[in-house]
């Protein structure tokens, strides 16, 4: 008899575990029934946040700060390259934001070739 009870208990852990993965294999069946990868709900959320922050975004404007304020903008000369064609551009969007921009620039007298 003693003998029985010995094996008995040899054979309960196997299938004690065997009992828990089951369930547990089950549970997470049951608790994860949705497939991540072609989930259209996630994707309709997705685009309703996305058009959210696109229509907040859209509305706002970096240069909002310089509204009515007086800007200088100093240059070393008036020709439509590089950097007096980068400041113009600016002086182009703080106006149109509803700043007062003033240019000062030093032009000096074309020389004559001798």
């Amino acid at each position: 008899m003693a003998k029985h009870s010995v094996v008995m208990a040899k054979k309960k852990w196997p299938l004690m575990l065997l009992a828990f993965l089951s369930i547990s294999t089950v549970m997470v069946l049951f608790l994860r029934p949705n497939n991540s990868c072609n989930n259209i709900k996630s994707f309709e959320q997705q685009q309703q946040q996305d058009q959210i922050l696109a229509s907040s975004t859209s509305s706002v404007n970096p240069l909002d700060f310089m509204k009515s304020k007086l800007v200088l903008m100093v240059s070393h000369e008036l020709s439509l390259s590089g950097g007096p064609l980068l400041l113009m551009e600016l002086a182009f969007l703080l106006r149109a934001v509803g700043s007062d921009v003033v240019w000062v620039t030093n032009q000096y007298p074309a020389e004559h070739d001798q």
